[in-house]
């Protein structure tokens, strides 16, 4: 019998969060989705303001290909920056605090949650996505909630 492993497109890589900027925020998904451009909006709107509060430097970065206008111009707000389509996602993701998956519609594979926590990047997501993969278990390998 063969074993085969399938990887899904995630490279499994080292930790790398020993040099990470501790304002860095990342959200990382295909922005021509409408469940990442909501995910982006809930956060920017909703949970964004209370991080700035308690933590004024905190930047966040939008990692993903083709996002929208109304995206894109999140690029001028300050302590947002919108990245678009990258060559590595590890590279944008290698000195970043944490992640983020506010995903509040469900669909797919959650990459997202699959490439930070490959580069043992700590993830907070909606219980929506832990549920949907079996391992995380909210509170020991993961926070999530909605």
């Amino acid at each position: 019998m063969s074993l085969w492993v399938y990887t899904n497109g995630i490279r499994c890589v080292n930790p790398i969060l020993p040099d990470c900027d501790s304002n860095k925020i990342v959200f990382v998904g295909n922005m021509r989705t409408l469940q990442n451009q909501d995910a982006v909006v809930y956060f920017v709107s909703g949970i964004f303001p209370l991080v700035k509060k308690a933590r004024p430097g905190a930047v966040f970065h939008i990692v993903g290909d083709e996002p929208p206008q109304f995206i894109r111009n999140m690029n001028y707000a300050k302590n947002i920056v919108v990245s678009g389509f990258v060559n590595s996602v590890e590279d944008e993701i290698k000195d970043a605090a944490v992640a983020v998956a506010p995903v509040r519609i469900a669909a797919g594979i959650q990459n997202k949650v699959l490439i930070s926590m490959a580069c043992g990047l700590p993830v907070v997501l909606t219980s929506l996505i832990a549920s949907a993969i079996p391992e995380l278990q909210s509170g020991t390998n993961c926070l999530s909630r909605l």
